[in-house]
């Protein structure tokens, strides 16, 4: 795996790229640009929308910025500018000179589908002040879908602390210390936290929050919350899961919408598909754990444990009060209460038989 880079390398990494590879810093810039005009271009067709504005800090972030505000504009969008007072960085007066078109002196009144956020980049440290802070909160309030060049105005991009911040609609954030996998693909709106390790080939779809959390090789996770926890090679997670300390979800797991897992072990092979609650457990391979399953833990004394041996399968809204284990291959079917042990191979049923009452019937209807 390798180590996410901070700022500071990322800073020497471009001064390599400039000095030792010879690429200008102004093609960086380009291609910079024209990736967020190519993002701030979707964001614009899903809208339906034509106008946006650049807000730019005098730095080579402001210069992205500016880039990508003359390439919406070539491609026939209405596109503006705001830029901070003050001097502008060569590489920044370079492509600002080349903008056509409006660039305000002071933050507009007029409402805008697209903002790009191209004030501070990835050295920025502290608290904005002054027109930056204006600008930060004029951005938040604007009500634009919001596309920030690098990382959110106002960030720091080291240790992630964020007082007056940008509110951007897509952004990815990786704390110090998070490990990525080769051939890992992280979309937007990821919050990766701690120890995180993801492995290789994993795919973390958007709005995770991962926090000392391992995802393995091949692996998905979407849209889930994950603190201290373990996904395993080829599993898929969410979306909306919600994975707490100490769950280890197996090998080719599948874990659904709407789960939470607790402490609890997931076999390699075994299904949580929806709405369900395992907490303090041990669930076998190749188990089918159905919608509205409820492991229950706590008496609200003292919690205890259930096992789930494998290629058990528990049926919907079913309930399995600790401490409790089911053998290897049982059937419980749907709404059953369990409550003791069961045998290998069992099947169980525990519910009130259907009945149909014209006393009833009566009475209520």
């Amino acid at each position: 795996m390798d180590t996410i880079l901070t700022c500071a390398q990322m800073r020497a990494a471009d001064k390599y790229t400039i000095e030792e590879l010879g690429v200008p810093s102004l093609t960086l810039m380009e291609r910079a640009g024209e990736a967020i005009a190519d993002r701030a271009e979707r964001a614009l067709e899903l809208r339906g929308g034509k106008r946006v504005l650049a807000v730019c800090g005098g730095g080579n972030n402001g210069g992205d910025g500016f880039v990508a505000a003359r390439l919406l504009a070539e491609r026939g969008y209405t596109a503006e500018a705001y830029v901070l007072p003050g001097k502008n960085s060569p590489d920044c007066a370079a492509v600002r000179a080349k903008f056509k078109g409006k660039v305000h002196a002071a933050l507009p009144q007029e409402k805008y589908d697209v903002v790009i956020d191209a004030l501070f980049g990835t050295g920025f440290h502290g608290e904005p002040q002054g027109e930056a802070a204006a600008a930060i909160g004029w951005i938040n309030q604007s009500g634009a879908f919001v596309v920030s060049a690098d990382i959110p105005s106002g960030l720091d991009g080291d240790t992630g602390e964020a007082g007056l911040c940008v509110r951007a609609c897509e952004t990815v954030t990786i704390g110090e210390g998070v490990e990525i996998g080769e051939g890992a693909v992280i979309f937007p709106n990821n919050h990766l936290f701690g120890s995180t390790k993801i492995g290789a080939g994993a795919v973390l779809y958007p709005n995770n929050i991962l926090e000392d959390t391992t995802v393995g090789d091949g692996a998905s996770v979407t849209a889930s919350v994950a603190r201290g926890a373990v996904i395993g090679r080829g599993a898929e997670v969410g979306p909306f899961a919600n994975l707490r300390p100490g769950a280890n979800v197996g090998t080719g797991c599948r874990v659904g919408d709407f789960v939470e897992i607790k402490n609890a072990v997931i076999g390699a092979g075994s299904k949580v598909s929806h709405l369900a609650y395992v907490g303090d457990a041990e669930v076998g391979k190749n188990c089918n754990i159905g919608c509205g399953v409820v492991f229950c833990n706590y008496n609200g004394t003292r919690k205890a444990r259930t096992v789930v041996e494998d290629g058990c399968f528990i049926g919907s809204n079913a309930n399995l009060v600790a401490p409790v284990r089911v053998g290897a291959g049982s059937y419980i079917a749907a709404g059953t209460t369990v409550t003791r042990d069961v045998p290998p191979h069992s099947f169980i049923i525990g519910r009130m038989r259907q009945e149909s009452s014209e006393r009833l019937k009566e009475k209520y209807l």
